[in-house]
């Protein structure tokens, strides 16, 4: 509401005076204020700027309103990656390897599985073995995926168990080429020293995989 007082002027005429934020005066005739005032009011309607609705795009509250942030796709993490592809290549080694176990080709590995039953019987329970724990693997590595915080600890134990399964596999085969039953069976020292030779080869590919996933996740310490 604009307040409106008579003051006194200049020796020229009389003044009204509008308190407006600050103080102005206009120089009006004392027969017509009315018209005046009507001009005043006119002006301040042109300067003043109008509300905007909320949803108007030329409105500073909808200028300011915060863009949606772009949605960011995530990679799952490399040791995720790692384990799963060792846990998938591991299954597939496992089964081939076991149906070598049961029906082996002809030539040296029917001949080692008909007098060496021992070594037959560790290679089926290793493999019935490593096809558990490579799903394992592939189960910590989707609980990874899904940001479980006790996904690295269990891959890490999964490892180990393969590290030691695969060890102990290569003593009880080295143990029995290396033994009195294999001196009479393998007479030849150089044809001994092959089949020896040959476990500890397949020992260290055995172990390559789960050797790599233990680097990776050795400082995942804690009970899964």
């Amino acid at each position: 509401m604009l307040k409106t007082r008579r003051v006194a002027g200049e020796e020229t005429g009389k003044h009204w005076a509008s308190r407006i934020g600050t103080r102005v005066s206009v120089e009006i005739d004392d027969d017509d204020p009315e018209a005046v005032l009507q001009t005043v009011l006119a002006g301040l309607r042109a300067t003043v700027r109008p509300s905007r609705a909320p949803g108007d795009p030329s409105s500073p509250r909808a200028a300011s309103a915060p863009t949606p942030a772009p949605r960011v796709v995530t990679r799952p993490p490399a040791g995720a990656v790692i384990a799963g592809v060792v846990g998938g290549l591991g299954i597939l080694y496992c089964l081939y390897s076991m149906g070598r176990v049961f029906s082996p080709p002809p030539g040296p590995e029917t001949w080692l599985a008909t007098n060496f039953p021992t070594v037959k019987l560790a290679n089926a329970l290793v493999n019935l073995l490593g096809i558990a724990q490579n799903a394992a693997l592939l189960f910590g590595a989707w609980r990874m995926k899904q940001k479980d915080p006790a996904a690295p600890p269990l891959i890490r134990k999964v490892a180990i168990s393969m590290l030691v399964t695969v060890g102990l596999w290569a003593l009880v085969c080295l143990f029995t080429f290396m033994g009195s039953r294999a001196a009479a069976l393998i007479p030849d020292p150089t044809a001994r020293s092959t089949v020896v030779n040959g476990t500890i080869f397949l020992a260290m590919v055995a172990l390559a995989p789960s050797a790599i996933v233990f680097w990776v996740f050795r400082h995942s310490k804690g009970r899964p």
